[in-house]
């Protein structure tokens, strides 16, 4: 059984964690896998998935990011879990850029297999002064990974080309592995719903979102259209579930509806499927997203989707439940939300279940192409 180190940041529910624990799920007794988890420095955090990980007797490890302690710091800390582990057959890095540092530290330890995982279109906000700081640090980690990595990977064909050469890119090694999903758990669910929960009445439409609570996810736009909706006197409940990452994006979510009883947080959740299968619509107003992965999900369990223009083409799986919209204007927005809610069609199951298939977000079928290459 091959050996695999999967080098990642904090394992909570995010788009790119939720990918690999999934791939974990349907490849674990195939491989020996091992996690090494690269934290803020001195600290060892406890991942959402941590639990599941350990049950599956998956070995953890951690190791103090590069930002704090330096590159030299961190090829020692690396160096030193390689030996403590012993033979490694491959290293699966899931750290965007970062995979440059860690290729070539997997490669000084003479692993021939290095896997550098592009989870997100790269692109860097901010000051003209962090910009250029962060290019430079992309230009090394480019030069690291295109000296050392041998298999380069994208959750889509921009985010290969945002991180890696032309030339590789057009390699044979280079392969798009989608951020995918167990399609049956969302598509086939019966159970019990957030709706049922929370006692949201039957005849009220239940708008929802999933995702952090942090600037990126323009909740700020999120919370306008809700409350526009209101006062145009459109009978719905609003419900967030995420993890409250930014003060200001949440104490604007909160006092803008925080005092409305069809305002309802749910913090961060484990029951996905309860909560999709309790929406009418899923409302997505992200500044910018990777793939939009909580989106995929949604149009399998058969829920409409209003989205905006941050949101990536390829997370649309073709299943005429997704509408785009530009713009921060709330009016148009709420607009668009009554227009869709009044006029929605379900779809088959069976329609949607080929439809994320044919668009690659079927896991089962990601996995099989991971496991090639993982033996390869």
């Amino acid at each position: 059984m091959k050996t695999i180190l999967q080098v990642t940041s904090i394992m909570d529910r995010g788009g790119a964690e939720m990918m690999l624990m999934d791939l974990v799920r349907h490849l674990h007794n195939d491989f020996r896998f091992i996690f090494l988890v690269v934290a803020k420095k001195g600290s060892r955090p406890k991942g959402d998935f941590d639990d599941e990980l350990k049950s599956l007797g998956i070995e953890m490890y951690y190791i103090d990011a590069v930002w704090d302690v330096g590159v030299k710091e961190f090829s020692r800390q690396f160096k030193a879990v390689i030996e403590q582990i012993g033979h490694i057959d491959a290293v699966h890095s899931h750290l965007n850029s970062k995979g440059g540092i860690i290729s070539k530290c997997a490669a000084k330890a003479g692993i021939k297999k290095i896997i550098v995982h592009s989870h997100a279109k790269l692109r860097f906000d901010g000051s003209i002064i962090s910009k250029i700081a962060n290019y430079t640090e992309l230009y090394l980690q480019r030069y690291w990974i295109n000296k050392y990595a041998t298999d380069y990977f994208g959750c889509s064909k921009e985010a290969l080309a945002s991180l890696f050469t032309k030339k590789h890119c057009e390699s044979e090694k280079a392969k798009v592995i989608h951020n995918a999903i167990e399609l049956e758990k969302f598509s086939r669910y019966s159970g019990e719903t957030i709706r049922d929960e929370l006692e949201i009445p039957k005849d009220a439409f239940v708008i929802g979102t999933v995702g952090r609570i942090a600037k990126v996810k323009n909740y700020e736009l999120a919370a306008d259209v809700i409350k526009t909706l209101w006062k145009k006197g459109f009978d719905c409940h609003y419900v967030v579930a995420g993890r409250k990452q930014s003060e200001s994006s949440v104490n604007y979510l909160f006092e803008k509806l925080g005092n409305d009883p069809r305002f309802h947080y749910v913090g961060v959740r484990e029951d996905l499927t309860a909560l999709y299968h309790g929406f009418d619509l899923y409302l997505g107003t992200s500044v910018r997203e990777g793939l939009g992965l909580t989106a995929v999900e949604a149009q399998a369990s058969g829920v409409n989707c209003i989205l905006s223009n941050g949101f990536p083409q390829l997370c649309d799986v073709g299943a005429n439940l997704v509408s785009f919209i530009d713009g921060n204007d709330p009016q148009k927005w709420a607009d668009n939300i009554i227009n869709n809610l009044s006029n929605t069609k379900s779809v088959d199951t069976n329609e949607i279940e080929n439809a994320v298939r044919k668009s690659g977000f079927d896991v089962s079928a990601e996995a099989v192409l991971v496991k090639e290459i993982y033996n390869s």
